[in-house]
């Protein structure tokens, strides 16, 4: 019995210690990807302050009053003509009778950080966002700063409405009134999202990084695409946006055990790698789907990363009551030393979401407003239909 009690007690060290090592190497990982925007933060100053130098030149150069193009993007930018110039215009405001029409996005997690910086600048081009929000009295005082930002601008237009990507019967709620409305939906821009959570699950029983980050966008894209079928099928474009992260480099597809409910198997950046995996993979395969299955040839699936962003979404990252480890000290120093503010964050998601040379791009993930190769698991077709078709099971809902 002495011996049973040494050898039980020797196997539970050694699973501790494998633990321990498993979560060292993730945060490795995660310290490795993030270390590599040190050099690449110096660079983006130095093209802010072009890009800011680019627009004063053509604001001043330009007798329009119109307030879009809040951003300079690159490729936009340079070698324009008038023919970009009308491209441009029949992209962000489409004409019906003679009049101006504008173009509708709907925005997930618009009150905040990146969100909040994206509904902006798409209000800045002439867009009508439609703000999906789980707190309501929170984006009813971002609304207030964002018509503040925008006084003296006509004609702005900001509705919010309630959805929670964590219950499924809400969301079902906010699409079921969003079709029912008079309301068009050019843009879809899955933003909203959490980090690096506890284990938590959602009001579905789903584990909640995934839930959120992707059930919950699958199953509103899902339930409002007929919407923007129909405004790209007049329009000739329709874009779908999600935003995925670099965490996806070290996510994995637990096919075996989506939600990891094996005991001691949850891991909180495994579970966000995880998502943000399927938040690309969703986007690869709903291309693939629309243009095979519906020969949609309109409409414009793609996903990107942010950078690292001073924004609340990693308020679950520490406990403020304890001192950060040394490795998750690390990371925070490197992340600190690349973040971006939310408005250079928000500048892929507005640039595929309205900028006229982003229309051609299908199935693509982006950094930076560039086109970027994410991992081999982010294009791995298998897993993108496994994904669609445990996806549709799990929340009901699959347009094709």
């Amino acid at each position: 019995m002495f011996f049973v009690r040494i050898l039980e007690k020797s196997t539970s060290s050694q699973k501790t210690l494998a633990k321990e090592e498993e979560e060292r190497e993730m945060i490795t990982s995660i310290a490795t990807t993030t270390s590599g925007a040190f050099a690449a933060a110096q660079r983006r100053r130095r093209h802010s302050i072009e890009k800011k130098k680019t627009t004063k030149r053509r604001v001043s150069s330009s007798s329009s009053t119109s307030s879009s193009g809040v951003f300079a993007f690159a490729s936009s930018s340079s070698n324009s003509n008038d023919d970009d110039d009308d491209e441009k215009k029949r992209s962000d405001v489409g004409v019906q009778n003679g009049k101006t029409k504008k173009k509708t996005c709907v925005i997930t997690g618009a009150n905040t950080g990146i969100g909040y910086e994206t509904a902006l600048a798409m209000l800045q081009k002439d867009y009508k966002v439609i703000a999906a929000v789980r707190d309501v009295k929170k984006m009813e005082l971002a609304r207030e700063s964002l018509m503040e930002k925008l006084k003296g601008t006509e004609d702005v237009e900001i509705v919010i409405e309630a959805m929670d990507l964590s219950d499924t019967k809400s969301i079902e709620a906010f699409a079921k009134k969003f079709m029912d409305s008079d309301d068009a939906l050019d843009v879809l821009i899955n933003n909203a999202g959490v980090m690096a959570t506890p284990e938590m699950k959602t009001k579905d029983n789903f584990e909640y990084q995934i839930g959120v980050n992707h059930l919950g966008h699958y199953k509103l894209t899902n339930m409002v695409l007929p919407k923007l079928l129909e405004s790209g099928s007049s329009s000739g474009d329709a874009r779908i946006v999600n935003v995925s992260s670099e965490a996806h480099r070290f996510g994995k597809l637990e096919k075996n055990d989506l939600f990891y409910e094996k005991a001691g198997s949850y891991n909180n950046w495994k579970s966000y790698g995880q998502s943000k995996l399927a938040n690309i993979l969703f986007a690869n395969e709903l291309q693939r789907k629309l243009e095979r299955e519906k020969d949609v040839k309109y409409v414009s699936c793609n996903s990107l990363h942010p950078g690292a962003v001073n924004t609340e979404l990693g308020r679950y990252l520490y406990d403020a009551d304890k001192k950060p480890g040394f490795f998750e000290e690390m990371i925070f120093n490197v992340i600190r030393t690349t973040m971006k503010t939310p408005a250079q964050g928000a500048e892929t998601s507005v640039y595929l979401a309205s900028d006229p040379t982003a229309s051609r791009f299908r199935g693509k993930y982006f950094d930076n407003c560039k086109e970027k190769v994410s991992t081999n698991a982010a294009r791995n077709e298998d897993d993108a239909r496994w994904l669609w078709q445990r996806s549709a099971e799990l929340t009901g809902v699959d347009f094709f």
